[in-house]
């Protein structure tokens, strides 16, 4: 994760970002976190401080997706820590645009 001058490499910011979102003490959410018919990942956990939170992403090409969330006020971050703003569609649903770069979200749990 760093050069040999400990200098961070790219990684490192991904990673971090990574132990941000979910901090140690983060329970798994039990259930379906994947479909693969559709190369889509979901994992989702809770976090010490109670609240729900998890990571998607897809292996195909790039396309929006409609997601639908129980909970509040979503909030998303890309795997670089920047805070990302998808279109609200309705109630507890975002267009969010979907790659193989992990988008992060917290304040609810991703229906689908």
């Amino acid at each position: 994760l760093t050069h040999s001058n400990f200098v961070p490499k790219p990684a490192w910011g991904a990673y971090r970002n990574f132990v941000l979102a979910r901090p140690a003490g983060s329970v798994q959410i039990p259930g379906v976190w994947k479909d693969e018919k559709a190369g889509f990942y979901f994992p989702q956990w809770i976090r010490p401080d109670g609240v729900k939170a998890g990571v998607c992403w897809s292996c195909g090409s790039p396309r929006k997706r409609a997601l639908r969330f129980g909970g509040g006020n979503i909030r998303f971050r890309s795997c670089t820590g920047l805070e990302l703003k998808p279109v609200k569609l309705g109630d507890g649903e975002y267009s969010v645009m979907i790659s193989g770069d992990p988008v992060y979200f917290e304040g609810g749990e991703l229906i689908r």
